[in-house]
C-alpha cells in the first residue's frame, strides 16, 4: 500500500502512481478529507495528462465533515494512472488527510513530483506570472491548456525562470503542462482573475 497525506488544495488535487509491468493488477484507491460539509468526488483515469479517460469513480458521500470515497478497479494493465479529487461544491480549499493505492502499485504522488519541481508566483494572477523552475531546464516544451485539454499556448524554453503572459487567456482555470528534455512531464494549475 502506498499513502500520501496531509495536503491542501483549492477546487481540486491531481495524483498519479504507477502499476508495475507484469500480470494485470487489481487496486483500490481510498481517499479520506476533511474538508466541511461539502462533496468529495474521487476520479480515477488512464491515459495522458492531456487526454485522460475515467476509468473509474467515487461519489457515496455527501455532506459530512469528514468523508471516504473508494474506487475499486480491476484488471489494470501496467503504466501510470491519475487520480482527481474534487471538492464538488466549493472552491475553499481542501484538507486531504490521507489517500492511498492499494495493490501492487509502486507509490502515490502529487502531480508534478516525479517531473521538474517549479513554482507559479502570483497565482492567481491578472497580467503576468512567473515560472520559477528548481533546476536549470534545456529544450523543454511548457504549454498552457484550458479544462478542456486544449492548448492555448506553447513556449519552447531553456533557463530556470519563465514569465508567462496573459495574452488572450480569459479568466478562468488552466493547467501548465512541463515536459522536460527527458521526457519527464510535470503539470500544475494556474488560475487567470
Amino acid at each position: 500500500m502506498s499513502c500520501y497525506g496531509s495536503t491542501y488544495f483549492e477546487s481540486e488535487g491531481w495524483y498519479s502512481f504507477t502499476v508495475p509491468a507484469g500480470s494485470n493488477q487489481d487496486i483500490t484507491v481510498t481517499a479520506t478529507s476533511s474538508f466541511g460539509s461539502t462533496d468529495l468526488l474521487v476520479q480515477v483515469m488512464s491515459g495522458t495528462c492531456s487526454a485522460e479517460t475515467e476509468i473509474g469513480c467515487g461519489n457515496a458521500v455527501n455532506g459530512q465533515s469528514v468523508q471516504t470515497e473508494t474506487v475499486a478497479l480491476t484488471n489494470l494493465s501496467p503504466g501510470v494512472y491519475f487520480i482527481r479529487i474534487v471538492n464538488v461544491n466549493g472552491t475553499s480549499s481542501m484538507g486531504m488527510s490521507n489517500i492511498c493505492v492499494s495493490g501492487v502499485a509502486t507509490g502515490i504522488a502529487e502531480s508534478g513530483t516525479e517531473g521538474q519541481s517549479f513554482s507559479i508566483f502570483p497565482n492567481p494572477f491578472t497580467s503576468t506570472t512567473t515560472l520559477l523552475f528548481q533546476s536549470e531546464l534545456t529544450h523543454a516544451n511548457i504549454s498552457v491548456k484550458d479544462v478542456l485539454g486544449r492548448v492555448v499556448k506553447t513556449v519552447d524554453f531553456s533557463g530556470r525562470q519563465l514569465s508567462l503572459e496573459r495574452a488572450e487567456m480569459k479568466a478562468g482555470i488552466y493547467f501548465v503542462q512541463v515536459t522536460d528534455d527527458q521526457q519527464h512531464v510535470t503539470v500544475k494549475k494556474i488560475v487567470v482573475e
